[in-house]
């Protein structure tokens, strides 16, 4: 019931709309994980360069609980709103498809990102 709450929260937080004006003095230390800076509703202030662009499946067992009997959604819930899973997985098929990418910046509703490389300070 706890992973439940907490999987609650997560995505009202997500969800909710975010002023789009920057500070200049607002700083970071972003998280690395599977190799990648990963954004959430923010952008890298160093120069990056576009790699692409990809949808992401991390909410499509979540959206397809309608299709699923009550028991097999019962026994299938901790996967279905383990967040973490969910995105490291989704880490892993954007590193074999962008092996050189530095970092991945998803969208406000976490439905598409892009896939960056930092540019070289020189």
């Amino acid at each position: 019931m706890k992973i439940f709450i907490s999987f609650l929260f997560v995505v009202s937080i997500l969800s909710c709309n975010a002023n789009n004006q920057t500070d200049q003095n607002a700083y970071a230390t972003v998280e690395k994980m599977n190799g990648f800076y990963v954004f959430v509703k923010s952008k890298p202030q160093t120069r990056y360069e576009f790699l692409g662009a990809e949808s992401v499946t991390i909410y499509d067992k979540l959206l397809r609980l309608d299709e699923l009997s009550a028991q097999s959604t019962i026994n299938n819930i901790k996967s279905l709103i383990s967040f973490s899973d969910n995105l490291q997985t989704t880490l892993n098929e954007l590193r074999r498809k962008y092996p050189t990418a530095d970092g991945v910046i998803f969208d406000n509703d976490m439905s598409k990102c892009q896939i960056i490389k930092f540019k070289k300070l020189y």
